[in-house]
């Protein structure tokens, strides 16, 4: 890399010698406080719901520093140096995003099971190379993450749309620049920067309008998608010399709006408003008029961003940034319950910790001759007194906050250990006394198989140690690639209908089964009775879409409409062939609908029921609830836990749902096999049946349980259609 372009013979403003000394901004580290403090807060307590734009405040700080720092070399010099750019940024942001990462990989192989740790370790290396983002917008795509923990290593994501944007936008400019420079030597490069960043942050934000509607979660996550805040600052940076021009007295005032604007942002933006575009012009637009005006230091009467608490915490924003996510996801698996204890030390640790980061290893290393070395020919600055001192206090801050997470997490444990030993009993007495109170769903007689299996359930609610099934249940903790192939494919659209048809060529019963990943969970189970029954299945399950019409949100707009496609398909296929039975098997999570509007029992029952009127005027039908959702193994199930740490229940919205699905299957002459014996005994749900895991997030079940209750599936399936028999012939 050259280290830099050089234009034409032209004129200069001033030597560097002539040229004024950098000003400080105390209302710029005034917004970097704002923004870190808004972005914790949400992350900690979900409250202010929009704390999550103090990220976007945070890329109109920077596209107006960086952009203002290129421009003015550039008018000082005429040249714009690479080498130097990607040495400031590289000493600003490497030496402390990579201990931030090291850190917490290392502490999540301490503290996560195996496959939580090695995912956390594959975050770090996405973020290590600032393509963080397109991971978790991948992710965020992914059907099966949706319900998967929050990685420690999320917010990494902003650190990759920034870096990114300054591989681009730098040479860029400056093409744009060499070019006039060329060709029309009059032109002000102020101008020709402007026009060139303007039209990229217009086609961003078009971009953006588009892909909110189309792909929400990958808009959030992408480049292309938020250039056009980094923009913004730019253009503000180079329009500086206009902004100047403003009256002193109107200063005071557009701060404040932009200020008022900033606060309505966090109370106005929610994560189901059309984010980022356009809602995040509320919060970008109040953040650049709080910094026009503060340009040509008018930054009088806004203590609320210039005091020197606010000063600090600017100071110390981007160590803030880097240690908040692993302090507040890492503790969550060292404290047993959510407590203010647990917040009041997670607040310390991410202080001492983010605080030490920046005195010890940030700031000196900014300050050093690493990569650039000695500038003008002297040594670079010694720490101060007063830096020492914050170096040291940080140290012991540090250590006081692990001595105070260490004595609160003991005092959890244990009152945590005495709650489980007293809820282990209760259970005790309850399974002893045969009592079945809290129970939602009693094993229907005759059916020895589904007994046997509750049974089972009802055994593992005395486990007190994960024993051999740990490694097991490690194992099976996010991992949907266990399963056969053909069944993937043809669930993943990959294969012909012909190709997607299981059991004897011969079977006398022809039977399809719909539904979305749930579905697809359970073809184990229904796969090993399909010889004995007499059944040829056909598979015809799509993840992610429900058999139901309500068209839940979806990551993109073409995922919803191949859903829409899907569901018109197969009730067309029901209609023309008239399969003897369908079976449907849906998930059970809380979900809204495409316009946002939580989807209620209610509306599920409506819409199931449409469809089953369909489905009973050509075929049998049968629905099968699906498993409980509530605890997530990989979330539950931290290093030195116990089973009761996993032990989920029967959800409110569970039983309403099966309620439901009851009351439109009654209403309409279909099957109900209801599932919950094969999960849950007096109202709990063990994470491990027979040492058998079972579920490999919050709702889709292992192969190996899936296989584990064929037996017990089977029993429900044709005793739910000897009943539906019976109910026809009364």
């Amino acid at each position: 890399m050259s280290s830099g372009m050089t234009a034409p013979a032209r004129p200069v403003s001033a030597p560097a010698a002539q040229q004024p000394a950098r000003v400080f901004r105390a209302d710029i580290q005034g917004l970097r406080a704002f923004a870190v403090i808004a972005v914790i807060v949400n992350h900690m307590v979900g409250w202010p719901v929009g704390g999550f734009v103090g990220v976007d405040i945070f890329f109109v700080i920077s596209g107006y520093l960086i952009t203002g720092h290129l421009m003015k070399e550039w008018e000082r010099t005429g040249r714009i140096s690479f080498v130097q750019f990607y040495r400031r940024r590289i000493k600003r942001i490497l030496p402390a995003s990579t201990l931030a990462l090291v850190v917490t990989v290392a502490a999540g192989f301490v503290l996560f099971p195996a496959a939580r740790a090695w995912s956390t370790f594959w975050d770090g290396v996405w973020a290590l190379f600032f393509v963080g983002n397109w991971r978790f917008a991948a992710e965020g795509t992914d059907y099966f993450a949706a319900d998967g923990p929050v990685s420690p290593l999320q917010h990494y994501w902003s650190l990759g749309v920034e870096e990114q944007f300054y591989f681009v936008w730098p040479w860029v400019m400056l093409l744009a620049l060499v070019v006039v420079a060329r060709r029309r030597p009059q032109v002000s490069p102020r101008l020709v920067a402007s026009l060139v960043i303007g039209a990229l942050s217009v086609l961003s934000f078009l971009w953006a309008l588009q892909e909110t509607v189309s792909a929400p979660t990958v808009a959030y996550f992408s480049t292309l998608s938020r250039a056009w805040e980094l923009g913004i600052g730019a253009l503000l940076a180079l329009a500086a010399p206009l902004i100047a021009r403003v009256r002193e007295q109107a200063r005071p005032l557009m701060a404040w709006i932009g200020i008022a604007g900033m606060v309505l942002s966090l109370f106005l933006v929610a994560e189901t408003s059309s984010f980022p575009a356009p809602v995040a012009l509320l919060p970008v637009l109040s953040c650049a008029l709080v910094i026009a005006a503060g340009e040509n230091g008018g930054q009088r009467h806004i203590g609320l961003l210039t005091n020197r608490v606010a000063g600090y915490i600017g100071d110390i924003s981007f160590s803030l940034y880097l240690w908040h996510m692993p302090v507040i996801i890492l503790t969550a698996s060292l404290f047993v319950a959510d407590t203010v204890a647990e917040r009041l030390v997670q607040i310390l640790l991410m202080a001492a910790l983010s605080m030490a980061a920046y005195h010890v290893w940030e700031d000196p290393i900014r300050r050093s001759g690493w990569l650039s070395g000695p500038r003008h020919g002297r040594a670079p600055r010694r720490a101060g007194r007063a830096e020492r001192l914050g170096a040291t206090s940080s140290v012991a801050l540090v250590l006081v906050a692990a001595l105070l997470t260490s004595l609160t997490v003991s005092a959890e444990r244990q009152q945590a250990q005495a709650h489980q030993e007293q809820q282990a009993a209760v259970l005790e007495r309850e399974l002893r006394a045969g009592s079945e109170e809290g129970a939602q769903a009693p094993v229907p007689p005759g059916m020895p198989a589904v007994a046997a299996v509750h049974g089972e359930v009802e055994q593992a609610l005395r486990l007190t140690s994960w024993g051999d099934a740990e490694a097991d249940l490690e194992a099976a903790i996010g991992d949907h690639t266990r399963m056969d192939e053909t069944v993937r494919a043809c669930s993943d659209g990959k294969l012909e209908r012909s190709h997607c048809r299981l059991g004897p060529e011969d079977a006398q019963t022809s039977v399809m089964l719909v539904g979305d990943s749930i579905g697809r969970a359970f073809v184990p189970s229904v796969r090993g009775n399909l010889e004995q029954l007499d059944w040829r299945l056909e598979l015809r399950v799509n993840p992610g879409c429900s058999f139901i019409p309500i068209t839940r949100e979806f990551p993109t707009a073409q995922a919803r409409q191949r859903c829409v496609d899907h569901r018109e398909s197969v009730l067309e296929d029901i209609r023309a062939e008239q399969p003897d039975i369908v079976l449907i098997s849906n998930s059970v999570i809380a979900t809204e609908d495409e316009d946002g509007t939580p989807v209620t029992p209610q509306m599920w029952q409506e819409g199931l029921q449409e469809y089953l009127a369909v489905i009973e005027d050509h075929s049998e039908a049968v629905v099968i609830t699906g498993p409980p959702a509530d605890k997530t193994p990989a979330s539950c199930h931290v290093r030195g836990g116990v089973p009761l740490d996993c032990l989920g229940t029967i959800t409110d919205l569970r039983q309403a749902t099966t309620q439901a699905e009851q009351a439109a299957a009654e209403a309409t002459g279909a099957a109900l096999a209801d599932t919950t014996p094969l999960f849950c005994a007096l109202g709990r749900c063990p994470a491990v049946v027979d040492g058998v895991p079972v579920k490999i997030d919050r709702t889709h079940i292992t192969v190996e349980y899936a296989e584990h209750i064929a037996p017990a599936m089977g029993e429900l399936l044709t005793g739910a259609l000897e009943s539906q028999t019976s109910a026809a012939l009364d």
